[in-house]
């Protein structure tokens, strides 16, 4: 937030609904260091809401917002039908994206496949 309005700096950009979304579905870690990580992965970008090994993902649910709800339902469903689904829940796009981009430019290593318009990379977020 120090770069925000700045010359060189960053912008922000707020959109608040009225619809309502209940603040327990962000499962907030009791635990004072958990909840002090939770803090900076906000603060950094997003944070995982699934509590399982990412490891163990076989697909993985990105939302933000007001959104949140149908995308932990939409985990459920597919708990249902046996697939496992990590959940991550986007505070800054804008952050995730430049952290990658960075990222790709230090890892040498990286591979990018496209298919269908689409690039993914073999970096992982840490969450």
């Amino acid at each position: 937030m120090s770069q925000v309005g700045i010359d060189g700096g960053t912008s922000a950009y707020f959109r608040l609904s009225t619809r309502p979304v209940d603040p327990a579905l962000a499962a907030l870690p009791e635990n004072p260091d958990l909840l002090e990580r939770r803090r900076r992965q906000a603060i950094a970008g997003g944070y995982r809401l699934t509590q399982h090994d990412p490891a163990t993902e076989q697909v993985t649910l990105v939302g933000a917002g007001a959104i949140m709800p149908e995308v932990l339902t939409a985990a459920e469903v597919l708990h249902g039908q046996r697939i496992v689904a990590g959940v991550v829940c986007l505070t800054s796009a804008d952050l995730v994206f430049r952290s990658l981009q960075q990222r790709g430019r230090r890892d040498a290593g990286t591979s990018r496949n496209t298919s269908a318009g689409c690039s993914r990379t073999s970096t992982q977020v840490p969450w």
